[in-house]
């Protein structure tokens, strides 16, 4: 129980305004009694009036008060100093006390005086938000815990950094560079807000910018979650909130104690953007009252920044203009119109009436930047046309003289009369192609209505007519019907090529997409936007094909075309980066496909927020990389995001869903959790062979996966026959050549090899690396992993020489990965089974020992590789009846050693 404070609010602020910096908290903690939640409100409502001045370092920082000495730890973590203090607590800088890594991050500890269950409670609700945010410009969360007292902290990145007014200011930035450092704060909010996040206290000092001029977002002390329950997706503020707030920097909602939503946080980032562009707060309310500030921010109308800048004293306003880089007449006039417009409109009083989002927010100052109308000035045609000159002053300055020329020489009346019948001439022709675009549209619209109406039972009469037939008889009809229409031809090609491309069945897919290539290349040159759509569509398919040169060159082409054409940013070019970044992961090459999937993520987070279809797609696809390069944690966290979010989005029995599920499956049982990979594998296989089919690529890799997770898990009947289904499929599917029918042939082998069967998984391996040498680089992993079963297989017989040149180039190609990949370890510990088949127990303990060393180190103990050499290493000890080494401490010494080894 606390002790009620005896004196009022008003009271304990009056005398607070009356100490020194240094004394006001500790009698602040005296007057509040124990009461945390007054404290905080207290601390809050001073905001900068309790602040030290601007020379003076904060109270208490660099400090150590009698409870934190220098050198103390906290947790994994020593106490270097004090950061500074807060309502809740203290933040320390620390430092890694065990050596296993050196890092020096940002704890925040309760302070021991104010452990709560309500400070307890806001602290748990702030590592959760910060565990839901991974964005460049927010601090991210590190680790958290309690002390051996029982108080909780957080363990945070540490950002060595400024406020971002500070910031701006001693470097004196320009009004463009403080709207482009603006922008990036905007995008760190949105990113909150698209995990129904609202900040509520975005005020300078919770945004340091590093030396590099990187914002980071701080203090999600008062964040609230947003309940998606709400239809209105607002949250109610609890008594214990209403003044968890910096007045300052609050909205006239968070004020009254209203439900918070994303829009309060718009109205902070307006007050914030008022402070970076004039120097001055909107509010002065520093000493006020609670009810006084209540009226100030929720009743008064701040000046324009332009206004404000304008009335201040001349040597202020003189050092403000300097702090930009200016003098104060162009900083007003900078200030003056879109600006003042902005800032005003993102805070205005009612909710409703500002952005509709932080990212609109963003757009707006954008438009600004490259002097484009923005929403907040309205739609006259006065200010469209100052926009105009104001882009174009050279081109407006040249007409104008051509003008007053032309009134000074009437020869020139001719050459007017000739530009007037060029631009009707230019108008003409644009008219032409917006009427042939439209019937073009009619056109394909006809065509479709015409094609779909013969699956109409009075049509069909009585036919059962599938969706293949119809794409069949689509493309029958285009290549007779519109054999005069050769640009509807072309856009329905590819339509129609690209649905054929889903399906999985390449081979209908390509003629019409190289025809519609051909057609768009004839018409409108090898420069056009739609022949770079058409590149795009053969290079997938070609993909598809397993034809990685072709596909590689036809999409780079096509990403020319588009950056040159439609801009850098385009989403076209996103999506063949996206395409690009398939075919790097298919040739191996997954630091190349990691970095291009990382950019279109980044892309479409911004375009599209996370919850859309799009987004989630190119997170599968980053997860397949991280899959491929052994991140298995990292890879297992992105498909369980992604797959979340398209649960609600695209319900149960979607294709997408049941590939997320499977991939999350391969995830776990890489990891050796067959038990929670099989119940997915189960769940996802009937989805995928009845809404895509048994021959559909997406289902025979799920088939493939499938097997191999029966032989992890023992059963060798059950994985022949799944992977049999795979290789039969497959070729049935993608002919016998396909590189993907070669990786089914070499789980097939590593299957029948467990059986007792070498021959015949010999022969299955051999075949896979005839695939091999004609579809894929002849240093791909996968040729690696072939080279690898072949050397178990003549290992097995003790074919030292044979087994040696398979580990030395398999070993070669996981070097080029990485020079410790883990797979060099596993394919050496084959040649250590060589040498124990010869009975050469020396030479086989050097190399099992040695692997194993790596695959503990870089794996873990308890990987499935890592336990299947320790089990071959332990045999050697057994076979030759040398006693296991006691002196293994990295890796553990070696107990309870199995009878005999699995391998």
């Amino acid at each position: 129980m606390f002790q009620k404070p005896s004196r009022s609010l008003d009271e304990i602020l009056r005398r607070a305004a009356e100490l020194g910096p240094r004394e006001r908290l500790a009698y602040l903690q005296k007057a509040c009694g124990g009461d945390t939640v007054l404290f905080e409100a207290l601390q809050r409502i001073s905001g900068d009036w309790f602040a030290p001045p601007p020379d003076e370092p904060p109270a208490g920082a660099g400090e150590i008060d009698a409870d934190r000495k220098p050198g103390e730890q906290i947790g994994p973590y020593r106490i270097m100093r004090v950061l500074g203090r807060g309502g809740m607590g203290e933040v320390y800088l620390c430092e890694r006390a065990d050596d296993q890594f050196k890092k020096q991050v940002a704890i925040k500890l309760v302070s021991r005086s104010l452990v709560s269950k309500q400070v307890q409670t806001r602290l748990r609700t702030e590592r959760q938000i910060l565990a839901t945010l991974d964005h460049p410009n927010i601090a991210r969360l590190l680790d958290g815990g309690t002390t051996k007292e029982g108080i909780p902290f957080l363990v945070m990145e540490y950002v060595d950094g400024e406020p971002i007014d500070t910031f701006c200011d001693k470097r004196k930035l320009t009004i463009e560079r403080r709207l482009h450092l603006f922008r990036t704060v905007c995008s760190a909010v949105h990113a909150a807000h698209q995990n129904l996040i609202v900040h509520r206290d975005l005020k300078p000092s919770n945004i340091l910018v590093t030396g590099d001029g990187t914002p980071k977002l701080l203090d999600f002390g008062i964040a609230k979650l947003l309940d998606v329950r709400q239809t209105s997706h607002t949250v109610a503020v609890t008594q214990a909130d209403i003044r968890i707030l910096t007045p300052g920097h609050a909205s006239p909602e968070q004020v009254r104690g209203d439900p918070i939503t994303t829009a309060s946080d718009v109205y902070v980032l307006g007050v914030l953007f008022y402070e970076m562009l004039c120097g001055h707060r909107p509010f002065n309310v520093t000493g006020l009252r609670l009810i006084d500030i209540e009226k100030v921010i929720c009743n008064e109308q701040a000046a324009l920044p332009s206004e404000a800048f304008a009335r201040a004293d001349p040597q202020l306003a003189a050092r403000v203009a300097s702090e930009r880089g200016t003098t104060p007449q162009k900083l007003r006039r900078q200030l003056a119109g879109d600006l003042d417009n902005i800032v005003m409109m993102a805070m205005r009083k009612e909710p409703e009436r500002r952005y509709s989002s932080v990212e609109q927010l963003s757009g707006e100052v954008d438009l600004h930047s490259r002097g484009m109308p923005v929403i907040a000035r309205g739609d006259t045609p006065t200010y469209h046309m100052r926009k105009f000159v104001q882009r174009h002053k050279l081109s407006v300055a040249a007409a104008a003289a051509f003008v007053i020329l032309l009134a000074g020489f009437a020869v020139t009346t001719y050459l007017q009369s000739q530009r007037i019948s060029e631009e009707r001439d230019i108008a003409q022709a644009q008219r032409t192609q917006a009427e042939a675009a439209r019937t073009r549209a009619e056109r394909v619209a006809t065509f479709l209505v015409d094609l779909f109406r013969r699956a109409d039972p009075t049509e069909a009469r009585g036919q059962n007519i599938t969706a293949r037939e119809i794409l069949e008889r689509g493309a029958r009809k285009i290549e007779v019907e519109l054999a005069s229409e050769p640009a509807t031809q072309a856009q329905l090609m590819d339509a129609i090529g690209r649905v054929y491309l889903g399906l999985g069945e390449e081979d209908n897919a390509l003629p019409l997409l190289e025809r519609s290539l051909n057609l768009r290349r004839d018409l409108f040159g090898p420069n056009d936007s739609l022949t770079a759509q058409s590149l795009r569509s053969v290079g997938d398919a070609a993909l598809a094909k397993g034809n990685l040169d072709k596909a590689q060159q036809l999409l780079e082409e096509a990403l020319r075309i588009q950056i040159a054409g439609e801009g850098p940013q385009a989403e076209s070019v996103t999506a063949t980066l996206n395409s690009l970044a398939l075919v790097h992961r298919y040739r191996g090459n997954f630091a190349e496909a990691e970095k291009l999937l990382h950019q279109c993520l980044q892309r479409y987070l911004v375009a599209f927020g996370e919850r859309d279809s799009r987004t989630t797609s190119v997170m599968n696809e980053l997860a397949n990389i991280l899959l491929n390069r052994g991140v298995y944690a990292d890879a297992e966290k992105l498909y369980r995001r992604a797959l979340a979010v398209d649960r609600e989005l695209l319900g149960a029995n979607h294709p997408q869903i049941a590939l997320q599920i499977g991939s999350l499956a391969t995830t776990l049982m890489r990891q050796g959790r067959i038990d929670e990979a099989e119940p997915l594998f189960r769940e996802a296989l009937p989805i995928l062979r009845r809404v895509l089919g048994v021959e559909h690529p997406d289902t025979i890799a799920a088939i493939s996966s499938f097997g191999r997770l029966l032989q992890r898990k023992g059963d060798l009947a059950g994985a022949e026959i799944a992977l049999r289904e795979a290789v039969a499929l497959g070729e049935n599917a993608r002919g016998v050549e396909h590189w993907l029918v070669g990786y089914n042939m070499v789980g097939l082998a590593a299957v029948l090899h467990e059986q007792g069967r070498p021959r015949e998984a010999e022969a299955f391996f051999q075949s896979a690396l005839g695939i091999y040498g004609k579809a894929l680089p002849a240093d791909h992993p996968y040729v690696g992993s072939a080279l690898t079963g072949l050397a178990r297989i003549y290992a097995d017989a003790g074919d030292v020489n044979r087994v040696t040149g398979l580990v030395d180039r398999a070993s070669a190609i996981w070097s080029k990965q990485d020079q410790d990949h883990w797979q060099i370890a596993n394919t050496r510990a084959w040649l250590g089974v060589c040498w124990l088949n010869r009975k050469d127990y020396a030479k086989a303990e050097a190399i099992l020992r040695s692997s194993y060393e790596q695959l503990f180190t870089q794996l873990g103990a308890s990987d499935p590789v890592t336990q299947r050499v320790r089990a071959l290493l332990e045999r050697v000890y057994i076979e030759s009846g040398k006693p296991a080494p006691t002196d293994l401490t990295r890796p553990p010494a070696l107990v309870d050693a199995p009878a005999t080894a699995r391998r």
